[in-house]
């Protein structure tokens, strides 16, 4: 066991000046990480005092060796010291560092100030820790796989999980592929005194993959995200590493997936999420907020699966992107931290138990929905479905209004001259103002059917997704963006109103709805069935009529500001 001789803030300092003020640059960055932490491991295994003069490379082989890796030549090192300023900076360090007696270890200011120094942004090096959601997501794995002896963590870059389940009697593999980072993923599990129950091994996909014998009791992987394989065109990686740890570990496993995985109707992903829902092993998903990965606002979704006996026919969705489960006193730009209420909803939820973050949703209504797996989307539509205020009397938006999707405009050298509407032409209160993008089109484009009249209505399906616009009044050459869907009511529903339709779709309980089953991670996306399927208020003459009148006094004062700006415009000119 390590000797914890601590490093603390005023340590970490001292170095941080020494090294990186004068001679820091990004290619230099990963290097002088990686003398931190083997600073702080010499001082932690009581072999500091002894090695003040010995050079960085001599120093980092002892560490690799504690570590079970086997040495590296110096030219693979990020960066070579022989000779140089830094390395002086090195030796200084250590010296000062020897000579404190300082009590108070502070672990994580020594992983901040490393993952700064290798600038994610220039580096292919990515590691993080979280220590919410991860102490309950591998509670609850250890707690499934009594006695069990080893853990599969392959390219895994939450180093908290690594840590929370590594121990004296479980050995954690964990295979990476970049030399760089398995340097930095071992003196930092070095640092924090569980490197030796880790098997560190560096290797490929292919590799790893190709293994089909291994088994494991357990597992955790936060991997890459947004590759895949060199020899599948048509396989990301995330789904590669979901049946790797399917096929190879018996017990409770969680892997952390792009938020997109949830959704995409990609033939991989959805044959993916298909078969991992029938066979019955997903026990829960978990929704997180961007963030959650340092560095990202890419939401990513966590899966947990429970061991291969188990038959869970319903699946527990879990919401953490709410702001009553953030710690914002912790969070920034470049991290979004989880607060004790989050990690408690977790645990009761893995416990059976009932949460407001959470839904139990059968695996039969999941399979309907193209194996959706996405907490918002269920709850959006549980939420409305028992709305007091619609139940048996509710109509669908397609029973009452033809809907129309907008094509892409074609552009053409000569025609007539049309404006495309887009989000930015709809005004606070939804009204449709004179578009400001113009094209020509000829007679016979296809883009004429995008065509809009008064009375019609605009719903966005892309991107703003839920914006609604009313057209309120008749403009010739006014054409809807593809990015839209027009709704014009039935001839047979006469006893619907433009203005009492675009009321309901405004309402803050619809917009609301769309968001929520909307998907897509960078832009979000409305299906057309949820579209169709929207459950409305029917009409009631009464509140049909404060409708009309509250929507025409609204055009009238609407158009009185509109006077009132062009007056003051015109005295300003004036002086």
């Amino acid at each position: 066991m390590l000797n914890r001789k601590p490093m603390n803030q005023n340590s970490i300092n001292y170095f941080l000046n020494q090294s990186t003020v004068k001679f820091f640059s990004f290619e230099k960055g990963e290097l002088i990480a990686e003398m931190l932490l083997v600073s702080s491991v010499l001082a932690k295994t009581g072999k500091l005092s002894a090695r003040l003069a010995t050079f960085f490379y001599d120093d980092l082989k002892i560490c690799l060796k504690l570590a079970g890796i086997d040495s590296v030549e110096e030219n693979e090192i990020s960066t070579s010291t022989h000779g140089n300023h830094l390395e002086e900076a090195y030796k200084a360090f250590k010296t000062f560092l020897s000579a404190q007696n300082d009590k108070d270890d502070d672990m994580a200011a020594l992983f901040d100030s490393a993952m700064k120094l290798t600038d994610s942004r220039k580096s292919s090096i990515y590691l993080f820790r979280e220590n919410i959601v991860t102490d309950a997501v591998t509670d609850w794995i250890k707690v499934g796989s009594a006695d069990y002896k080893t853990c599969y963590c392959p390219f895994n870059n939450l180093l908290s999980a690594e840590e929370n389940l590594a121990s004296p009697s479980v050995k954690v593999f964990a295979p990476f592929m970049h030399k760089s980072g398995l340097l930095l993923k071992a003196l930092l599990q070095l640092a924090a005194g569980k490197s030796e129950f880790i098997d560190f091994s560096l290797t490929g996909y292919e590799s790893v993959f190709s293994d089909i014998t291994s088994e494991y009791d357990c597992g955790f992987c936060c991997g890459p995200m947004g590759y895949r394989l060199d020899n599948d065109t048509y396989k990301p990686v995330e789904v590669a590493l979901i049946d790797d740890m399917v096929n190879k570990v018996s017990g409770r496993f969680a892997v952390v997936v792009p938020v997109n995985y949830g959704t995409a109707s990609m033939h991989s992903f959805l044959q993916n999420r298909r078969t991992i829902v029938e066979s019955g092993r997903l026990k829960a998903t978990i929704l997180l907020p961007g963030g959650f990965l340092v560095g990202s606002l890419v939401n990513t979704l966590i899966l947990l699966f429970d061991k291969k006996n188990a038959n869970h026919q319903q699946i527990s969705l879990i919401d953490l992107t709410k702001d009553v489960c953030l710690d914002k006193a912790k969070s920034g730009r470049q991290r979004i931290a989880l607060n004790e209420y989050a990690k408690n909803q977790v645990i009761a939820v893995l416990q059976d138990k009932s949460s407001d973050l959470a839904l139990n949703v059968d695996i039969k209504i999941i399979k309907n929905d193209e194996y959706n797996l996405m907490p918002n989307r269920y709850m959006a539509a549980a939420q409305i479905n028992t709305t007091s205020d619609l139940g048996e009397r509710a109509v669908k938006l397609a029973d009452i209004a033809n809907i129309y999707r907008a094509q892409a405009s074609k552009k053409e050298e000569t025609g007539s001259s049309y404006f495309e509407i887009g989000a930015a032409d709809i005004n606070a209160s939804g009204i449709v103002e004179q578009p400001t993008k113009e094209i020509l089109i000829g007679k016979e484009s296809s883009t004429l059917k995008n065509l809009v009249h008064k009375g019609d209505i605009i719903l966005a399906i892309k991107g703003s997704v839920g914006k609604v616009g009313i057209i309120t009044e008749e403009h010739p050459n006014w054409l809807a963006g593809q990015s839209f869907v027009i709704l014009r009511i039935k001839e047979e529903c006469a006893d619907w109103t433009p203005d009492f339709l675009f009321w309901q779709l405004k309402s803050k309980k619809i917009n609301q709805f769309l968001k929520n089953v909307a998907t897509g991670a960078l832009i979000q996306l409305l299906k057309m069935d949820d579209v169709k399927n929207l459950k409305l208020l029917p009409p009631a003459k009464e509140l049909q009529e404060k409708i009309v009148n509250a929507q025409k006094k609204k055009l009238e004062i609407i158009a009185k500001i509109k006077e009132l700006t062009k007056e003051l415009e015109e005295l300003e000119n004036l002086i």
